[in-house]
């Protein structure tokens, strides 16, 4: 599959993006999810003293949320974080 970037303006988590694409004469629709997974501060992570979580810790979170995800949608991009940002963005294609 070739692949195009486009930018999207703010979209709600829950939002679902829907794009149309025609290739020759054939149309094709595809419906694109992007969620925000929070990696919220952690109060009890002692061994930060800004009380972010460790990365193994935001790891863990990002990997249960991707198990747990709907299966009828596939994981198309982990976005990367801004630094000090409380949430990852990940979009999900369905299927």
């Amino acid at each position: 599959m070739r692949e195009i970037n486009i930018p999207l303006p703010d979209i709600n988590n829950d939002d679902q993006v829907k794009i149309e694409v025609s290739v020759g004469d054939r149309k094709q629709k595809h419906y694109f999810r992007l969620e925000s997974i929070p990696w919220e501060a952690n109060i009890s992570n002692k061994k930060n003293t800004k009380d972010e979580l460790s990365s193994l810790e935001r790891i863990n979170i990002l990997k249960k949320a991707i198990e747990n995800y709907d299966k009828s949608w596939e994981l198309i991009q982990i976005f990367a974080p801004l630094e000090k940002s409380l949430n990852i963005h990940i979009l999900y294609r369905k299927k």
